[in-house]
């Protein structure tokens, strides 16, 4: 059966359809719909599904109007057709944001018709009000986006937990009450209704056209608040999914599209601990795997959220494609359960924040408030980049304010200036054991711990020794010379150490170990310190190379 002319389908990398676009719906003539499709199909040929789907959206907005306008079988296009669609969405209800993007798309379409396709397109077209909806006007009063502090994200994360605990409550009970309506044991009238809409809807809730050939039920269905209020008892709506999503994207700090795409086997067992869980998901633009770690006591962790999701959702993945299956965040949307799309989760974040009366925010400032925040946490730009998942400090600096971490490092250094002045004038005290904890110890990888019983790294008790002594090179107490050719010999033996070690670590099976202990220090030896050392320092370090001695790892 060949396909039809006027229908574009998006094909996956298994060569299986993934989304259809039918230009026959749009009520356009012949020449007009073939025109955009052709327009769309080549124009977007190397996008995404998700800006194709975008894309179509605006385009059934544009073909609206059209209709609107009496104009729908018009051809060519007439002169003042961008002129007449911008005043249509001017007159709408959208963003200007909104509109912006819109109007950008559909000229897109047309001026790349009047290029390629001269006969769908009158000669004399119009294309003055592109600047339309963004005229900058130094004087007019924009409201500026809050940065999201701590307090704030709690704030945020505050709401969204609230949100979560209800949706809970409401699917889990009503699950509940239609369990107990077989067993006699539940006499729940609203339960019953659902539990009636259900099995006449073959396991889901009837499209409006079966419901109307039961007249009695559909008007019961009428008098509770229609089929939209009464699935949301026993499937999560959109409005329901998003609280989770925003949760989780807050404690991953990850990129929000990305993490609209997690899959439902995202969350791993953590390699070396029982009592940890990852989850992991893929960012496209990147290339390679993204992580972060949670503990398995805390209620809403990230990995103990994604949990309650895929209960609540499991039902609604017989109703969803062959493609989005696979997905963590699947919402009930009538006959249907997809993930919302990415202006859906944009539209319902914005009722997120009227609902809870919050600050203005978009979701990508998540991931920027995160990075600031384990910054501050840490003391070290490293635990922001780990976050991050970046494979470069220089990544993790676009992310974060340079001016208030400035601040906070000359404040340390001022105070280790000031404490090593004290040290030199009043020399050390031998009667006092405590003493012997301020003289710099140096460990076993050539660099010097300002003090190892200060608990400065993360993990470690003020009073013990540090619990990363033989991997200090993440923490903030590190002093490493870069100019003294002593120092950085150590430090290219023990990279030596780190590549034969990875080498065994290889041939013994136990690959995934090194990952965790010793590939940290080996990536900042590699592109944080040894890049920075001077050549004639290099060259001299590397002749005594030898005379260092690096315990036998593992």
């Amino acid at each position: 059966m060949s396909q039809d002319p006027l229908v574009v389908v998006s094909v996956g990398n298994d060569g299986k359809s993934i989304r259809s676009f039918d230009f026959n719906t749009l009520g356009l003539n012949i020449a007009s719909a073939r025109a955009l499709k052709t327009a769309f199909e080549l124009s977007l040929s190397g996008c995404t599904v998700e800006t194709k789907s975008q894309m179509w959206r605006d385009i059934k907005i544009f073909a609206q109007h059209l209709c609107d306008r009496e104009i729908s079988g018009s051809t060519p296009f007439p002169p003042t057709v961008l002129n007449t669609f911008r005043d249509y969405l001017s007159s709408s209800n959208r963003s200007n944001r909104h509109k912006y993007v819109i109007f950008t798309h559909i000229t897109r379409l047309i001026v790349w018709c009047t290029r390629n396709l001269p006969d769908a397109v009158d000669e004399k077209l119009n294309i003055d009000p592109l600047h339309t909806f963004y005229v900058r006007d130094e004087n007019r009063n924009i409201e500026k986006r809050a940065k999201l502090d701590e307090n704030k994200i709690k704030a945020v994360l505050a709401a969204a937990y609230a949100e979560i605990d209800e949706i809970v409550s409401r699917i889990d009970s009503m699950r509940a009450e239609i369990k107990n309506i077989a067993s006699g044991s539940s006499n729940s009238s609203l339960a019953i209704l659902i539990s009636d809409l259900v099995e006449f809807g073959d396991g889901f809730f009837p499209s409006q056209k079966i419901l109307r050939t039961n007249s009695s039920l559909a008007k019961r269905t009428v008098s509770a608040g229609g089929t939209i209020l009464l699935s949301s008892y026993l499937y999560p709506r959109a409005r329901d999914i998003f609280p989770f999503y925003l949760a989780i994207l807050c404690q991953c700090s990850g990129n929000p599209m990305s993490m609209r795409l997690l899959e439902r086997d995202c969350v791993k067992a953590h390699p070396i601990r029982s009592d940890r869980r990852r989850i992991v998901w893929e960012k496209k633009r990147s290339g390679y795997e993204q992580k972060a770690d949670f503990s398995e006591g805390r209620k809403r962790s990230a990995p103990n959220l994604v949990d309650i999701v895929l209960r609540m959702t499991e039902p609604l993945v017989t109703l969803s494609s062959i493609q989005e299956k696979k997905y963590l965040f699947l919402a009930y949307s009538g006959s249907k359960a997809d993930v919302p799309s990415w202006q859906g989760m944009h539209d319902q974040l914005n009722r997120f924040i009227e609902r809870h009366n919050l600050p203005r925010f978009e979701l990508r400032d998540l991931r920027r408030a995160g990075a600031e925040l384990h910054r501050d946490a840490a003391g070290s730009l490293l635990a922001a980049k780990n976050r991050l998942n970046h494979r470069s400090v220089k990544t993790t600096s676009l992310y974060v304010s340079q001016l208030d971490y400035r601040e906070a490092s000359d404040k340390v250094i001022a105070e280790a200036q000031a404490s090593l002045a004290s040290s030199v004038i009043g020399g050390v005290n031998a009667e006092n054991i405590e003493a012997s904890k301020q003289k710099p110890i140096e460990t076993v990888f050539g660099f010097i711990c300002k003090n190892p019983w200060e608990g400065i790294a993360k993990g470690s008790a003020k009073g013990s020794l540090c619990t990363k002594f033989t991997a200090c090179a993440t923490c903030p107490g590190a002093i490493i010379p870069l100019d003294d050719i002593a120092v950085v010999a150590k430090l290219l033996k023990t990279l030596e150490q780190l590549k034969d070690t990875y080498a065994r670590a290889i041939n013994e099976g136990w690959l995934e170990r090194f990952k965790i202990f010793y590939e940290p220090t080996q990536r900042i030896l590699e592109q944080e310190l040894l890049p920075h050392v001077s050549h004639q320092v290099l060259r001299s370090a590397q002749k005594i190379v030898s005379q260092n001695q690096i315990p036998y790892l593992e």
